[in-house]
């Protein structure tokens, strides 16, 4: 018999807020195994036949398998749904955990599996549950997801026996091709040359140490790894019942696809039936990877969807038919189908594994140590598109095992194709007066929407247009290259450009800003000889000059405001130039300082808010506060930290954006007045009122504030004056009474002498 100690467990009634949080158990008695391995284990890519439930095809009897669930908000346990098979009455697995040594057999059957004996010996093989079924996978691995539980947690942890599971997988070794029988509950990455078969996940195994009744000489020499695999579940923890289980696991392993392997999920009670385990199968996640179809084109220009559009002479696709991992044999074939307006041959190619695709329909198997095949589709370079785009569509079906109908994949892959004209540009030449306002490139033949290219990219507006506005001064001679939208078609031409001789404006002014009244310099440069001249300067109606002779014009403008500058140049009919520039030259009038402050008397440490009234379009603002202190605001505040009362003479300088300037001062009286107030007692209830303790000290240079209990333990330290004690200790309330307060700080007035006062507070409750 096992060595158990029956303790007496007094229960705490615990009420537990949202019942949700536990995982619910429903026994799967009376129903087919079969459909229960359909309906709660088998996922993606795998047929599971010939289900069994402890040796027995027929209705389950036996309480020691059901489904258990999770609401999906809940993070208590790391699966939501799932079957469970215990070695008691499912159940005990329910949450919360509410007894350390739980275990019912009411409904539990008498069945023994003789495969668990092994795990055992020397004791027996006592309340076994056994799960049976056939299976066939289309790839060459699977896996499913389990947690193992147990009440011999953590007291019988590295005892000579304890409950046993395992997952025995059997049927042909993809390597040796003879059969195997192997457990592939196995701790993560633990099978090396010398253990090919890894170390199970037991109890001994995975632990956090040996238990009460344990011995570490029992736990596995690297006890101390493996615990990170181990989930600690101590009483009254919502959940599961069990007192320990692991993370979530991986059962996984790798076989021939399409072969028939059969599993033996088993668990058991040792020597007697108290303790119970489980194990929890994650929700569908008996799976085989299948193959993934990726599309990569060979062209996506930036910011352009072009979705799966094939573009002539420019956009192809590499469509990857990419499995999980190499195969063991080449068994999968895939059928395709060519449908759509766009016909093979005619309007597109394609290869298949860079071999070319002749027939409208194909079948093509993966090669033995593959895990992909590569289609390769383009348009061809003789295909029309009189009717607009074309459509090509391809149905994609692969067969994984031929054996199983339904042991297959179809996908459909639409594609559009799209045609892309030839570009043909012509050489030209183009003349013109003084200068080229436009300019243009001649199209013989492509599309509307075509991207150009000019360069030099001078003088031109748009040098990514067919046809621009320009200003060419000079003799030029244009490359111009044409692309398609896409990038991939393009031709070149030249443009040569001739400038006859003509004036030319190049307005000079000096200054163009400044303030009134300013002398200003208006002249062209390089005026050619026997040119006509002609200005007009204007202010609105205040100033209003004309002038055809001179060059420099010199003028001395006493107004404020913006001068518009008009200049025309000719030296022949049709050969001219000129230029309006609107706001050409600006004049300021000076601004005035002018600013207020308040208080009237500061204190010492007191802030002293500054409020300039200043007028005339200013944009810097420079204050000196008469101790050292300046600030650019326009608005500023300043303290001041004298060591005595003293009148300080503040000085505010204004500028606007011509560098016209004004400034003003004005005393501001600061009084060296400093004060520290020490409240008596306070009522911290929330009221809003008093609630908290804060001395109210003003322009000191250091501050520290301490607070003892009546037995002189020191419990608050704060140094900033704006920090107070809210009436807790640790977190929690502190009682009503009288404390001791120590305050030390150090005056800007005498900043080598630091003071020290001491007091008490009375907290009211």
């Amino acid at each position: 018999m096992k060595s158990r100690i029956l303790w007496v467990v007094t229960m705490l009634l615990v009420c537990f807020t949202g019942r949700a949080q536990n995982v619910t158990v429903s026994s799967s008695v009376g129903q087919n195994p079969q459909t229960l391995i359909d309906q709660h284990l088998a996922g993606e890519g795998v047929k599971l036949t010939n289900g069994k439930f402890n040796n027995s095809t027929a209705n389950i009897s036996s309480a020691q398998i059901g489904t258990f669930s999770l609401p999906a908000t809940a993070n208590t346990f790391p699966f939501h749904s799932g079957l469970v098979m215990t070695t008691g009455n499912v159940s005990v697995a329910a949450g919360p955990n509410s007894a350390s040594s739980e275990a019912n057999t009411s409904g539990v059957s008498s069945y023994t599996d003789t495969q668990l004996s092994p795990l055992t010996s020397p004791y027996t093989v006592n309340n076994s549950a056994a799960l049976d079924f056939d299976f066939v996978a289309y790839s060459d691995t699977f896996a499913f997801s389990y947690i193992f539980g147990s009440e011999e947690y953590p007291e019988f942890a590295c005892s000579s026996f304890n409950d046993a599971f395992a997952f025995f997988l059997s049927g042909p070794d993809p390597v040796t091709y003879t059969n195997m029988n192997r457990n592939i509950a196995i701790i993560p990455n633990t099978i090396t040359a010398a253990n090919p078969n890894g170390v199970p996940v037991t109890i001994n195994n995975i632990n956090q140490g040996a238990g009460t009744s344990g011995s570490s000489g029992n736990c596995h020499p690297q006890q101390a790894l493996f615990a990170q695999y181990y989930h600690s579940n101590p009483s009254g923890s919502q959940g599961v019942e069990y007192d320990g289980y692991t993370v979530a696991l991986t059962a996984q392993a790798t076989i021939l696809a399409c072969e028939t392997y059969h599993m033996h999920l088993a668990i058991c009670n040792t020597q007697d039936n108290g303790y119970d385990s489980g194990v929890f199968l994650k929700e569908g996640s008996f799976y085989s990877p299948t193959m993934q179809i990726e599309k990569d084109f060979n062209l996506n220009p930036v910011g352009m969807d072009l979705g799966d559009t094939l573009i002539q002479n420019c956009r192809d696709v590499d469509i990857r038919l990419q499995l999980p991992r190499p195969v063991l044999q080449g068994i999968y074939h895939t059928d395709i189908q060519f449908l759509g307006d766009a016909t093979l041959g005619v309007d597109y190619e394609m290869s298949i594994n860079g071999f070319p695709v002749t027939q409208v329909e194909n079948s093509f198997y993966f090669q033995a140590d593959s895990d992909n095949v590569k289609l390769h589709m383009g348009m061809l370079p003789t295909a029309t598109c009189e009717n607009g785009v074309k459509q090509a569509i391809l149905i994609l079906t692969t067969v994984f095992c031929d054996a199983y109908e339904d042991a297959r994949r179809t996908d459909t892959l639409y594609f559009y194709l799209k045609c892309n004209d030839t570009i043909r540009l012509k050489d030209r030449e183009q003349a013109c007066c003084h200068e080229c306002d436009n300019i243009l490139v001649e199209l013989e033949s492509g599309a509307d929407d075509l991207l150009y290219e000019w360069s030099p990219a001078v003088e031109i507006d748009n040098p990514n247009a067919q046809t621009s506005t320009a200003h060419i001064t000079e003799n030029r001679t244009y490359t111009v290259i044409a692309k398609d939208r896409y990038g991939c078609l393009a031709d070149t031409a030249t443009v040569d450009v001739t400038i006859h001789t003509q004036p030319e404006v190049d307005l000079r002014i000096t200054p163009d800003h400044g303030c009134a009244p300013l002398g200003v310099n208006i002249r062209t440069m390089n005026m050619p000889e026997d040119c006509n001249i002609y200005w007009h300067v204007t202010n609105d109606t205040l100033f209003d000059h004309v002038d055809s002779t001179s060059n420099p014009l010199l003028l001395t403008l006493d107004s404020a405001g913006y001068y518009d500058v008009y200049l025309w140049l000719s030296t022949a009919p049709g050969c001219s130039d000129s230029i309006m520039m609107g706001n050409a030259i600006r004049v300021s009038g000076f601004p005035h300082a002018s600013f207020t402050f308040s208080p009237e008397e500061a204190s010492n440490g007191e802030t002293v808010y500054f409020y300039d009234n200043s007028t005339g379009g200013i944009t810097n603002w420079h204050w000196n506060f008469g101790d050292n202190g300046t600030s650019n605001e326009q608005n500023p505040q300043h303290a001041y930290h004298l060591t005595a009362s003293d009148n300080m003479t503040v000085r505010l300088s204004v500028s606007n954006e011509d560098g016209c300037s004004d400034d003003t001062t004005a005393v501001v009286p600061v009084v060296d007045d400093f004060a520290l107030y020490v409240p008596s007692s306070f009522t911290p209830n929330n009221d809003k009122l008093n609630d908290v303790f804060q001395p109210k000290v003003n322009d000191v240079a250091y501050y520290r504030l301490e607070l003892y209990d009546r037995n002189g333990n020191l419990f608050f330290v704060t140094e900033d004056p704006d920090i107070p004690w809210d009436g807790t200790v640790g977190g929690k309330p502190a009682p009503s009474g009288v404390y001791v307060w120590v305050i030390q700080y150090i005056r800007y007035s005498n900043v080598n002498r630091k003071l020290i006062k001491k007091g008490s507070v009375t907290l009211l409750r």
